[in-house]
C-alpha cells in the first residue's frame, strides 16, 4: 500500500494543489516561499495536532470569504448562503492497494463495490461546526460596513474553538457515496514521520546526537522491541534500582545521626522527626543529562561529538532519526498502512558529493534498518539542493511555483508541477521526447544546475559571455538608478551553446521561468562551387547556422530579416531571444560576441581607429579571430570594465529586468534624469519565408 497522492485546499499557500508521490522518494523543489513548508506544515498538523488548524492557517484569500459571511449574516440572509460563504481547509488522501493485500486497518476506508478499483479516498475537512454561525459571529460588529481587520480580530479565536475536524471514506467512483470515520481510524492507517529542517547542530557542547540514543532507549523501555534491545532496557532498569537501594541505605544511616541536633531547636515537628530519604533514579533522565556520543581519538582520548564537523553531525543525525523511526514503527499493531517520513533540507551542512550519495542511498537505507518486513516507507524530501533535486531523476521531481502577483500577498498561491508531465502537449516523436529528456537530466546533473531553485534564467553561448555577464548586470542596475534591481534576483546562467539552447525550451516554458536566451547570429552562405555552407560576415551570408535561432521561428530564416525583426518576435510568453543586431540604424552587424563587443566599444581597440565606415563589420571580425575567448573574457571583465554592453544583450537585460525583477511600478517619466537605455534602430515587421 502506498500513498498515492495529496490534494489540500485552502491551506496557507496550498490553495488548491495536488502532489502526486512516487512510491518510493518524492523530492520537492522550488524557489524560496513557493508553498514548500506549507505542504510539510499541512501534515504535520493534521497527524501530530490531530487537525487543530488555527486562523492563521487558512489561505489569505480566504479572508474575503470571511468577510462576506459576516456581510451576509448581519444582513439576515439564510444559514446555508452563510455556511456556503465561510472558508474551510480540506484535502484528499489517495492510497493505492494491490488487490491480494490484506487491507487491514485500511478496509474501513474502503466502501466502493468496484473490483477493480484498488484505491482508498480519504477525505479531511475543518469546517464550522453545525448550528454555530451565531456563535461565530456573536462579538462581530453588527453592521457590514465595518474596517475588515475588525471583522477579522473577533474571528480570529473563535475558528480555533467552533471549526472542527471532520474525517470521510470516499467512494473514487461515487461522490455521494461517503462514510464519516474517527480520527483515530485515520492514525491507524498513517504514521508521518519528520527530521525537521532546523536541528540544531551548531549549538556549541549541546549532546544533540545523545538526545537521539535517549529517545532509542525510551522506545525500547515502553515497548516489546525485540529481545536484544529489550534486554538492553532491563539491565539498565535493574542497575538504578540497585543504586536507589544502595544510597538510601547509606543516606538514611548518615540523616538518622543528625536526630539529637533537630531536639535542640525544640521546634513541633523536628523531636524525633523519623526523617528518611527515598531516592527514585529516572533511567530516561540520566541519559538524558549524561548520554553523549563521543569519538575515537588518540591514546584512549575520545572526543565529543561537538569536536566532529557539522556534516557528519548531520548525517549521523539524520540516519539515528530513521532508525528511530523504524524502531517505533516496528511495534504498531497492527502495522499502519502507509509510512511517510518527511525529510526537510537533509543537504545542511553536507557537501555536494554527500548530497548526492545521501538521496541515492535512502532506499538501501529502508532495506537495513527495515529488517521485520514491516510496511514499506515512502520518503518526501522538500530540499533546496540542486544536487539533491538533480540526482534524485525527473521522474520524483514535484516543482512548488508560486503564482499570483507578488506584490499583492492574498493573491499569492501554490501551484505544483509534476516533472512527469514535462511533455505533455509538446509536438515531439517519443524517441526524441525521451531523448531530450535524458539529455536535460544528464545536463543539470554534470553541471549542478539550480533551474529549480532561480527566479530568472540565463542561457548563453559560451565562457566569455559566462565571465563577463555579472558586469553586465552591474552596469543594467546602475545605469537604470534604481528601477531595475537584477543583480539582486536569484539568476541562474547557463552555458548552453547555440546547438543546445532550444532543448531547454519545453523545460523553461514548463516551469513558467522568465528566461533570456543569448545566442549568436551565426552568420553562413554557400560559396560558390561548395557543397557544404561556410561562417561568414553577416552582410555576407543567407542563412545561419545557428539551431537555437531555427528553431525559435521554425523557419528559414536570414540574417538580414533577423536584424530588422521587431521586438515581439523575440518574446514568447516568458522566454527572450536576443541575438546580435547593429547598435546603431545602418551600422555594421556582428556575427559572434566578441565581434558585438568590439564594434560597440572600437575606442579600446586600436586597429578599429581611422577605419573606414564600411571597414568597420571587417575589422572587428578580423581583430575577433585573434582573441583567445577567455584572455578576452578576463580582461574586460576584470581589467577593464569602462565599456558598453552591446546593444543586443542590454536590451535583452533590460527586457528581463524591467519585466520580472523591477523594485517599484515608476516609468521613466516618473523618476527624474533617467532616459531609456534603447536605441533608435530601424525596425521593421516582416515576412519570414
Amino acid at each position: 500500500m502506498k500513498l498515492k497522492a495529496i490534494s489540500v485546499n485552502n491551506f496557507r499557500l496550498l490553495k488548491d494543489v495536488k502532489l502526486s508521490l512516487e512510491p518510493d522518494t518524492t523530492i520537492v523543489v522550488g524557489r524560496n516561499n513557493s508553498g514548500k513548508t506549507s505542504l510539510t506544515e499541512f501534515l504535520r498538523v493534521l497527524i501530530g495536532s490531530k487537525g487543530h488548524f488555527r486562523f492563521e492557517d487558512f489561505s489569505l484569500n480566504c479572508l474575503d470569504g470571511f468577510i462576506e459571511a459576516h456581510k451576509l449574516f448581519v444582513q439576515d440572509r439564510e444559514l446555508g448562503d452563510i455556511r456556503a460563504a465561510l472558508p474551510e481547509i480540506s484535502a484528499t488522501l489517495t492510497i493505492s492497494y494491490d488487490a491480494n493485500e490484506n487491507l487491514g486497518p485500511l478496509g474501513d476506508f474502503v466502501i466502493d463495490l468496484d473490483i477493480d478499483c484498488n484505491e482508498a479516498q480519504v477525505n479531511i475537512l475543518f469546517s464550522l461546526k453545525a448550528g454555530k454561525i451565531s456563535e461565530l459571529f456573536s462579538e462581530s460588529p453588527t453592521e457590514a460596513d465595518v474596517e475588515h481587520q475588525i471583522i477579522i480580530a473577533s474571528l480570529k479565536e473563535k475558528v480555533a474553538s467552533l471549526y472542527d475536524l471532520t474525517i470521510e471514506a470516499q467512494d473514487p467512483s461515487d461522490e455521494s457515496n461517503k462514510k464519516t470515520i474517527s480520527f483515530s481510524n485515520l492514525e491507524s492507517i498513517i504514521r508521518l514521520d519528520f527530521i525537521d529542517a532546523q536541528r540544531v547542530l551548531d549549538s556549541g557542547e549541546k549532546p544533540i546526537l545523545g538526545k537521539v540514543l535517549e529517545e532509542l532507549f525510551q522506545s525500547a523501555n515502553r515497548h516489546q522491541i525485540g529481545s536484544e534491545r529489550r534486554s538492553l532496557a532491563d539491565l539498565l532498569n535493574q542497575a538504578t534500582k540497585n543504586i536507589e537501594t544502595d544510597i538510601n541505605q547509606k543516606f538514611n544511616g548518615n540523616l538518622s545521626a543528625l536526630a539529637p541536633i533537630f531536639d535542640k531547636f525544640n521546634y513541633p515537628g523536628l523531636v524525633d522527626p523519623h526523617l528518611q530519604t527515598e531516592t527514585k533514579l529516572d533511567v530516561n533522565k540520566l541519559l538524558s543529562n549524561h548520554t553523549t556520543v563521543s569519538y575515537k581519538g588518540y591514546n584512549g582520548i575520545n572526543l565529543p561529538e561537538s569536536f566532529n564537523g557539522l556534516g557528519s553531525r548531520n548525517l549521523l543525525f539524520m540516519l539515528l532519526k530513521l532508525y528511530e523511526f523504524y524502531q517505533a514503527l516496528s511495534v504498531m499493531q497492527p502495522q499502519p498502512c502507509v509510512h511517510l517520513i518527511v525529510i526537510e533540507e537533509p543537504e545542511a551542512h553536507l557537501h555536494p558529493q554527500m548530497q548526492s550519495v545521501f538521496i541515492r542511498q535512502l532506499l538501501e537505507i529502508r532495506k537495513a534498518f527495515d529488517t521485520d518486513n514491516l510496511c514499506e516507507s515512502q520518503y518526501l524530501v522538500t530540499t533546496h539542493s540542486s544536487h539533491l533535486a538533480n540526482e534524485g531523476g525527473f521522474s520524483s521531481i514535484r516543482y512548488f511555483l508560486t503564482k499570483g502577483q507578488s506584490q499583492v500577498a492574498c493573491s499569492r498561491h501554490t501551484e505544483v508541477k509534476n516533472l512527469k508531465e514535462l511533455y505533455q502537449g509538446v509536438e515531439l516523436s517519443e524517441p526524441d521526447k525521451k531523448k531530450n529528456k535524458e539529455f536535460l537530466h544528464k545536463y543539470l546533473t554534470q553541471t549542478k544546475s539550480d533551474l529549480f531553485f532561480a527566479d530568472l534564467a540565463i542561457l548563453i553561448e559560451g565562457a566569455t559571455e559566462r565571465l563577463m555577464l555579472p558586469e553586465m548586470i552591474r552596469k543594467i542596475d546602475e545605469n537604470s538608478r534604481g528601477i531595475y534591481a537584477l543583480g539582486r534576483s536569484y539568476v541562474t546562467t547557463m552555458e548552453v551553446g547555440g546547438a543546445y539552447a532550444q532543448i531547454f525550451f519545453p523545460l523553461l516554458e514548463f516551469l513558467e521561468l522568465p528566461t533570456l536566451v543569448i545566442t549568436d547570429i551565426d552568420a553562413t552562405n554557400k560559396p560558390v562551387g561548395s557543397a557544404k555552407r561556410k561562417k561568414c560576415r553577416v552582410s555576407e551570408s543567407d542563412g545561419t547556422s545557428n539551431s537555437c535561432i531555427k528553431a525559435w521561428f521554425n523557419k528559414k530564416v536570414s540574417p538580414s530579416q533577423l536584424i530588422v525583426l521587431d521586438e515581439k518576435y523575440k518574446i514568447h510568453n516568458k522566454i527572450r531571444i536576443a541575438y546580435q543586431v547593429p547598435d546603431i540604424a545602418g551600422d555594421a552587424t556582428a556575427r559572434s560576441f566578441e565581434d558585438a563587443f568590439i564594434l560597440s566599444n572600437s575606442t579600446l581597440f586600436d586597429d578599429m581607429q581611422n577605419i573606414a565606415y564600411a571597414d568597420r563589420e571587417l575589422q572587428a571580425w578580423e581583430i575577433a579571430q585573434e582573441q583567445d575567448k577567455t584572455d578576452f573574457a578576463i580582461k574586460y571583465s576584470v581589467e577593464i570594465t569602462n565599456w558598453e554592453t552591446p546593444l543586443y544583450i542590454r536590451e535583452g537585460l533590460e527586457w528581463l529586468a524591467s519585466e520580472f525583477c523591477a523594485p517599484s511600478q515608476l516609468s521613466e517619466a516618473q523618476v527624474p534624469g533617467i532616459e531609456s537605455e534603447f536605441t533608435e534602430t530601424n525596425v521593421a515587421e516582416v515576412e519570414i519565408d
